[in-house]
């Protein structure tokens, strides 16, 4: 079980590292993992973001700086990637640097225009993009927000992903050398960077029906018992990956709509209820 460290370095695991990241005042969260092929451990096909979503029920609500909490999270999920949550809550902002969307371009039109940002502490991630950290202004509040192509400011409402956390590429989060954050303190957020950012457009969440059968599949008509529990356990876990349980009701309603539509209605309402009661930590897949 890790345990405090006595020493200044960021830690090579991602347990010691959430303890490590917690004294420094940042609050943590355990977040899915990759496996040896890239794929994620929550175990969906359709997963979007692999490695890089919360183990948690409430996601980034649930972050905490609480060592016990820390510890119970990893005994529990040892191979967890480890999130850093952003703004307030933690006194940080991260300036989220994407290549592969243009995003060194635009720093660098920026940074003609209002100068070069500051040294600062530095994640290089495993998909070649970069993580600038800075610190949040006292008292102000700061959404997540686009700064330009491929480049995000994430601040309160979000996360990011953190050393030594596995990439789907297989790479590791690290840090640049020089630029731990204990090499180096963490400056505030230049104004402008703040002044720039405009808020990312609101977008129109996909109804309950659509989220289901996007992440949850379709069923066969005729289903066989065991394909419709599978089924059901796949529910389960929408519930948990999007934190649904306010809205159970609506899902169950969905789900046994789905169950006529392909006469698989005989299945007792019973089971999409139980299916929904658990978790998706409990729902049992196929290695």
């Amino acid at each position: 079980m890790p345990t405090v460290p006595r020493h200044t370095e960021v830690p090579a695991t991602t347990p010691d590292a959430a303890i490590h990241y917690a004294a420094m005042g940042w609050s943590v969260l355990p977040i899915h993992t990759v496996d040896a092929s890239g794929a994620c451990t929550c175990r969906q096909a359709s997963c979007s973001s692999p490695g890089k979503h919360p183990r948690t029920q409430h996601g980034f609500k649930d972050s905490s700086s609480n060592p016990d909490t820390i510890l119970e999270w990893w005994s529990r999920w040892p191979d967890a990637n480890v999130g850093i949550c952003t703004g307030a809550v933690s006194g940080l902002i991260v300036l989220d640097i994407d290549p592969r969307n243009g995003g060194d371009e635009s720093l660098a039109e920026l940074e003609k225009q209002y100068g070069p940002l500051p040294p600062t502490p530095e994640v290089h991630t495993g998909g070649a993009g970069r993580h600038l950290y800075y610190s949040a202004p006292a008292g102000a509040k700061i959404k997540k927000m686009v700064l330009a192509a491929g480049l995000d400011l994430q601040a309160d409402g979000a996360y990011v992903v953190a050393p030594p956390s596995r990439h789907a590429s297989g790479d590791t989060y690290r840090w640049a050398e020089g630029r731990r954050p204990d090499d180096i303190p963490l400056p505030p957020l230049p104004g402008w960077v703040n002044e720039h950012a405009t808020p990312q457009p609101d977008t129109d969440p996909p109804t309950i029906e659509e989220l289901l059968l996007a992440e949850a599949g379709e069923l066969e008509p005729d289903s066989p018992i065991q394909d419709v529990e599978r089924w059901l356990g796949k529910v389960a876990s929408v519930v948990q990956t999007h934190d649904l349980t306010g809205r159970k009701a609506l899902l169950r309603a969905a789900a046994m709509v789905h169950l006529k539509a392909v006469k698989c209605i005989t299945t007792p309402a019973q089971v999409v209820d139980e299916a929904l009661k658990t978790s998706a930590r409990d729902v049992p897949t196929e290695e």
